[in-house]
């Protein structure tokens, strides 16, 4: 049987609200157009999760408002 410890399970849960709070933080400080701040948040959910489709998407479309499309493709292709 493959059982999760509590605790485990705990850092688990307490790691999906972290990743939930910096992507809507993220998006916050996208409407107020705070963008590298926005840019740090998805970064830290990338650290947290590599295939965030939400953080490589949301980053990559600041990278586009920002003019730097180069930035932006790589983001969108891993998102």
């Amino acid at each position: 049987m493959n059982e999760t410890k509590p605790t485990e399970q705990g850092d688990f849960k307490e790691s999906l609200d972290v990743i939930a709070t910096m992507l809507n933080k993220g998006n916050s400080l996208t409407k107020l157009g705070q963008y590298v701040e926005a840019i740090e948040c998805f970064d830290n959910v990338i650290q947290l999760d590599p295939e965030s489709y939400n953080a490589w998407h949301n980053k990559g479309k600041i990278l586009e408002t920002l003019g730097k499309s180069r930035e932006a493709i790589v983001c969108y292709d891993k998102a």
